[in-house]
């Protein structure tokens, strides 16, 4: 009897064992359900709304405060500075190019420096010679004792720039050609001004 009740108790101590082992186990899984779950949850909810909350709130206002208040109130100080200083500068310009002897044959054709900005002229060394009046006109050669007369081929006067423009019989052709393409392709008056 001895022995029944040995591997009787055995048996029962065995049993109890195991079903608290499988409870345990039971509950060891349970809590690693929720473990997981929390994971699952914190990792796929906590987090990404912690990030998209952080980045559309914190870094968008951010970008757009920088954007909108540093950046675009620099733009605006620096574009409205610049404009005031140029213009200062045109008409301090203007007030010294009213006030010069120098540069008359010029003044014939951009006597105001704020339209003469605004045109869009293709210079070449011909155009300078014309407009300045220092080309090589008999007249402009003849001042400087380089040939014996200033008159022109025409022989109806000096051989001058604006003989040349707008007086010479012989370029008559030519000085229509250049009076209907520069009225056509370029902001450049006809007429002295």
């Amino acid at each position: 009897m001895h022995i029944h009740t040995h591997v009787h108790t055995y048996i029962h101590i065995y049993i109890r064992t195991y079903i608290h082992t499988h409870t345990y186990i039971k509950i060891y899984i349970h809590k690693y359900t929720h473990i997981h779950t929390y994971i699952h949850t914190y990792t796929h909810t906590y987090i990404p709304t912690y990030i998209h909350t952080y980045t559309h709130t914190y870094i968008h206002t951010y970008i757009h405060t920088y954007i909108h208040t540093y950046i675009h109130t620099y733009i605006h100080t620096y574009i409205h500075t610049y404009i005031q200083e140029a213009e200062k500068t045109i008409a301090k310009w203007q007030i010294q190019w009213d006030a010069t002897t120098k540069g008359r044959a010029n003044k014939e054709y951009f006597p105001n420096v704020t339209e003469r900005l605004k045109m869009k002229l293709r210079l070449s060394p011909n155009l300078t010679a014309m407009v300045t009046a220092h080309g090589k006109t008999k007249a402009y050669l003849h001042r400087f004792k380089i040939i014996q007369s200033p008159e022109c081929f025409c022989k109806h006067g000096d051989q001058t720039r604006d003989d040349l423009l707008y007086d010479c019989e012989i370029l008559g052709k030519e000085r229509e050609n250049l009076t209907a393409y520069i009225s056509r392709e370029e902001d450049w008056s006809v007429r002295k001004r």
